[in-house]
């Protein structure tokens, strides 16, 4: 149960709902309904309500984030992307004055997760984060 767990085991979790691949699960789920004439089986909407209550999640967590966290978490840990194509990104946000260390984005990241880590563990008795056991 999530009230036993340690905040570095929640990050663990929450690093793995952001590792999940929502928009190639959605668009199988779209190509599925395609072939099969929109017939929605007890499967498919399984499938269905899985993908909507992760994307819900993942949008009240990234919410949190400051948005040089959000960028780092976006272009480096989801997208996968190098750390000097990330500075790309603060670049063309902020202008070359908004050039970041790596080690300063490795705080954002770091930093964003454990502040994610902490919301749920803050909030474990208000609202129901059981669904990230399950991933």
């Amino acid at each position: 149960m999530l009230h036993d767990k340690t905040l570095t085991t929640i990050e663990e979790q929450v690093k793995r709902l952001f590792r999940q691949n929502l928009e190639s699960d959605r668009f199988a789920v779209e190509m599925t309904l395609r072939h099969n004439g929109k017939n929605v089986t007890p499967q498919l909407q399984e499938s269905l309500d899985r993908i909507a209550l992760l994307q819900a999640g993942t949008d009240v967590l990234y919410n949190l984030l400051s948005e040089n966290e959000k960028i780092v978490i976006r272009y480096h840990y989801i997208q996968g992307l190098d750390w000097d194509c990330v500075n790309g990104e603060f670049e063309k946000r902020w202008g070359s004055g908004a050039l970041k260390s790596k080690r300063s984005m490795i705080n954002y990241q770091n930093k964003a997760f454990r502040k994610m880590a902490q919301y749920i563990q803050n909030n474990k008795n208000t609202y129901d984060f059981s669904w990230l056991e399950r991933l």
